[in-house]
């Protein structure tokens, strides 16, 4: 790197004292223009030299903006509008146990609540090589009780809401804040959050001791597969940024449904750099939006690791 940042500016620090040394050589001899010609030269060089420790910033920045521009636009087809299985393949960098485990448990669990649709089969490429099939154990007794604390979870989630909505209103207008409203609305939503906390802990304590796994690489009857690829960039581009693609494909038509991108900026800046993960770090460049709000968006929005 030491090495780079000499190799480009020599040409601007030869230069300079070569005006220098002829400055001092025919000083009061040069007619005006020629003094005029060199101050110029002069604020020139310094303006690059400055520019010169940004220079990965703006190259990082123009790069970024170009792909932005030109890669697909991002789009989702498909409504999701009943239960599904869906197939994840990461083939940037596969998924550890711990990760699989975390993974199962936030969107068989997580998602039946917030969408209103359920992931009922969540298939994981491992690093090992081996797809992992999470699925609820729907032959125990506690399955009936799960869905009868999603129901609670639910209505108690919102309530929650309610209450902090009606409490944003009063807390609005400030000559509200200390009465007696405003202590009331507080109360209310205090309860109105525990009550939710303690749903949620119920709800995912059984779900979490209901969600089972099996290895097998048989996924042929699985509704939805995601694959997240790198694009492949020139040598130069790809010591600035990477790209990370994501497919979404109806198993039942092969028909692409969804796409979306991640452009990241590799490593931390020379004038800010990253010194925990070093070159290793990723930081989101340009993010596009198509699939935000939706199970997908955070599913596929899991940052790799390197």
């Amino acid at each position: 790197m030491v090495l780079f940042y000499i190799i480009l500016i020599s040409p601007v620090l030869i230069a300079m004292a070569i005006w220098f040394a002829l400055a001092r050589f025919i000083h009061g001899k040069i007619p005006e223009k020629f003094a005029k010609t060199q101050t110029t030269f002069m604020i020139f060089s310094f303006i690059v030299l400055g520019l010169i420790p940004t220079y990965d910033i703006i190259i990082t920045n123009i790069l970024g903006a170009y792909y932005k521009d030109n890669l697909p636009k991002p789009f989702l087809s498909e409504k999701f509008e009943k239960p599904f299985s869906l197939y994840v393949e990461n083939n940037i960098l596969p998924y550890t146990q711990k990760e699989m485990k975390n993974y199962s448990e936030e969107f068989l669990l997580d998602w039946w609540i917030i969408d209103n649709i359920k992931i009922n089969r969540l298939a994981l490429k491992g690093d090992d090589g081996q797809i992992y099939i999470y699925y609820f154990d729907t032959n125990s007794d506690k399955f009936e009780l799960l869905q009868t604390k999603a129901k609670k979870y639910d209505e108690a989630n919102k309530r929650d809401k309610d209450a902090r909505y009606k409490f944003d209103l009063i807390v609005a207008n400030k000559e509200n804040i200390g009465s007696d409203m405003h202590k009331e609305a507080l109360e209310i939503l205090n309860k109105e959050r525990n009550s939710s906390w303690m749903a949620q802990n119920e709800f995912e304590n059984i779900g979490k001791s209901l969600i089972k796994f099996k290895i097998s690489n048989d996924i042929s009857n699985f509704d939805y597969t995601i694959k997240k690829g790198e694009i492949k960039l020139g040598k130069f581009a790809s010591k600035f940024i990477k790209i990370v693609k994501i497919e979404i494909i109806d198993n039942k038509t092969s028909k692409l449904v969804g796409y979306n991108q991640y452009i990241y900026r590799r490593g931390g800046y020379w004038l800010l750099p990253d010194l925990v993960y070093g070159d290793d770090a990723l930081t989101p460049l340009y993010e596009n939006y198509a699939l935000r709000h939706t199970m997908f968006y955070s599913i596929t929005n899991l940052y790799d690791r390197k």
